[in-house]
């Protein structure tokens, strides 16, 4: 699933990461991000490098990255992340 949303002003783009499932990369950096959803990366089990530096994401939860067995590179530098709930 894709969306492309417009304010007149801005695109706004929803992916569902769920349904790339040999996706290998996520760059999430600089988007304001303020939480991460919990099961986000269920079926995305490629996955070997996730950059969410430099949005002000508060909390995150310690079952985020289950699963994700490939995952050799975490960024999350310039965040403000205070607890992980689990």
């Amino acid at each position: 699933l894709v969306n492309i949303l417009s304010d007149g002003n801005h695109f706004i783009i929803q992916v569902r990461i769920q349904d790339l499932v040999n996706l290998k990369t996520i760059k999430l950096d600089k988007n304001g991000l303020t939480e991460i959803p919990e099961h986000l990366f269920r079926a995305s089990k490629e996955v070997d490098e996730i950059d969410f530096s430099w949005n002000p994401i508060t909390t995150m939860s310690a079952t985020l990255f289950r699963g994700l067995e490939k995952l050799t590179k975490l960024y999350l530098f310039k965040n403000r992340l205070t607890h992980i709930d689990g």
